[in-house]
């Protein structure tokens, strides 16, 4: 594949995760300003103390020093049955990948679903910034070398 052809497949790809993003925000609006430095998007939803230090509190029991957690919605073809699963990454205060122990994913995963419930978990990968309590779709960004070629 030659650069500019991919870098028109991820412009493409790009612009289709945004329309996703603007699609999501007609439906889950932000609860008050937040400042988010991290991500270039608006956050979703954002989680308000108590629930926030709770939840802050959990996830510290299996991670130290959580900063964000990326969970991401993938599915897997079983036969005639599509499964429906998740990847998750944590990245700690120093912005390292903290390796999780065997089988957290699944309590991280059901932990945030449970406390934001009404976020399009099944089909944005989402930020949860674990600072403000804000939820914000992740999209990928076109790297500049490839955004020169085109």
């Amino acid at each position: 594949m030659t650069p500019q052809l991919l870098a028109a497949e991820m412009a493409d790809l790009e612009e289709r995760a945004l329309a996703e993003v603007d699609r999501t925000k007609t439906v889950f609006e932000a609860a008050g300003p937040v400042d988010v430095t991290d991500t270039a998007t608006d956050p979703l939803l954002v989680l308000m103390d108590p629930a926030r230090k709770e939840l802050l509190s959990a996830i510290r029991g299996i991670v130290r020093k959580p900063q964000l957690v990326r969970v991401t919605p993938y599915r897997r073809q079983l036969g005639q049955q599509v499964e429906r699963l998740y990847t998750v990454m944590v990245l700690r205060t120093d912005r390292r990948e903290a390796i999780l122990p065997r089988g957290t994913h699944i309590e991280i995963v059901q932990m945030l679903r449970s406390a934001m419930p009404d976020a399009p978990w099944t089909t944005v990968a989402l930020d949860y910034d674990t600072r403000t309590g804000a939820l914000t779709p992740y999209i990928p960004r076109v790297p500049a070398c490839l955004r020169e070629a085109s």
